[in-house]
């Protein structure tokens, strides 16, 4: 991310101070000049960013759904919108078709509108009640601000260049970013922006993240650009990262040392491939990693499957669904880390074009492996849990050009 001024925002000077000493790395103060303080450039930020405050009814239908012995309720929103996670138990974060994003509250049918011109994706930051919210641009370069529950006191923490917003996010809110081709973390202490370059995890990985056009897809590049990933954990001491020009991810420290590192399977009977690994979320507890490993194919059905790895041991990370029987969509951990929620396309139930009427959600124990079914009406964007062990997704209509809002009951 990049500081106010280097953002170019307000035709200021940037400010060099002297930088803070942490291990390898180097952590630098970003201020304004020549008012050094981040009230006056708060107070600027905010005339970047309009906020909502006002609460509004919301037309709201539900009805219940039961599948295989589990309750829940599908809720029919007379303007469709795009799931992007759970405050509570009964408000949902929502992306509107003219993107911008709204609390819904399920229970008393009402709206309370946050910002426009939001682009995907958007992260909550529970323990500290603060959304990390890229806004849309009509260039490659997206802003990334920080702000309160209610809109309140927003911190812009910089830029994000790529075909779309590459960011990452810890439990205590702090960003990581690529900047200038490199790994930063960028994050506020008090009034001040912090940041922290990670170039020793490219130096050490041997990775050229610097030389690789990020405003082009792999596709548009003709994979000139790789398909990279990148996911911080909670606790922000680790950080998961794949290149597919090493066909390797690795899992390593702020300070670049190498904790674990595994080569990609390779698919020789697929011609067309693209994205192989895609790392879909840590543990609460930072212990344990799921991503989505596979290849597509634009003749049919992509092949892609779920997998498990710890971060501490030499086990080889462990199979959570498999090709001969599904391709994986999705997967998300609860809030305490017992249970991991995923979304599957199973072959028995595609047709022979590939097309699916909804994809099947399941629920797996993690202590026992057990697992159960919980859905068959999943679409695809995103599955969320609160603290009652409800989980939310965006699903299925009877009619198929309809997409709502689904909550279950996934214990018994």
């Amino acid at each position: 991310m990049l500081g106010l001024c280097l953002l170019g925002l307000y035709g200021c000077e940037s400010v060099t101070l002297p930088p803070i000493s942490n291990s390898d790395s180097t952590v630098m103060p970003t201020m304004q000049s020549p008012v050094p303080t981040i009230e006056k450039s708060q107070k600027e930020v905010s005339s970047q960013i309009e906020f909502f405050d006002e609460v509004l009814p919301v037309k709201l239908e539900v009805e219940p759904l039961t599948y295989k012995g589990v309750s829940g309720s599908r809720y029919r929103l007379a303007t469709p919108g795009t799931l992007l996670g759970v405050f509570s138990e009964n408000e949902v974060l929502v992306r509107s078709e003219n993107n911008s994003i709204s609390v819904i509250n399920l229970t008393d049918s009402t709206s309370r509108k946050l910002v426009d011109s939001v682009r995907y994706p958007v992260e909550i930051v529970l323990d500290e009640e603060r959304l990390i919210v890229p806004l849309r641009s009509e260039t490659s370069d997206y802003p990334i601000f920080s702000i309160g529950f209610y809109g309140e006191y927003p911190q812009l923490l910089g830029k994000t260049t790529g075909y779309f917003p590459f960011y990452s996010v810890t439990n205590s809110g702090r960003v990581l970013v690529i900047e200038d081709g490199y790994l930063t973390l960028k994050w506020y202490e008090d009034d001040k922006l912090m940041s922290q370059s990670l170039t020793q995890i490219e130096r050490t990985l041997g990775l050229s993240w610097s030389e690789y056009d990020f405003t082009k897809s792999p596709d548009d590049s003709d994979w000139k650009t790789p398909w990279i990933d990148f996911e911080i954990s909670p606790n922000g001491e680790y950080i998961a990262l794949y290149d597919d020009n090493h066909a390797k991810f690795w899992i390593v420290t702020l300070d670049g040392s190498v904790i674990r590192e595994f080569e990609r399977q390779e698919y020789d009977s697929v011609e067309d491939t693209g994205p192989e690994v895609e790392f879909l979320g840590w543990s609460p507890d930072s212990r344990h990693l799921i991503y989505r490993q596979g290849a597509w194919k634009s003749w049919g059905p992509a092949l892609l499957y779920l997998k498990l790895v710890s971060v501490n041991g030499d086990e080889s990370p462990s199979e959570l669904t498999f090709i001969e029987q599904s391709t994986a969509q999705d997967a998300t951990w609860s809030i305490n880390g017992q249970y991991i929620a995923y979304a599957e396309n199973r072959w028995d139930s595609m047709g022979p074009d590939g097309s699916v009427r909804g994809s099947h959600i399941s629920v797996l124990d993690v202590e026992n492996m057990d697992r159960w079914d919980v859905s068959d009406l999943y679409y695809p964007g995103g599955l969320y849990w609160d603290e009652s062990f409800d989980l939310y997704f965006n699903c299925w209509g009877d009619d198929l050009m309809e997409v709502h809002i689904c909550r279950i009951q996934t214990q018994y």
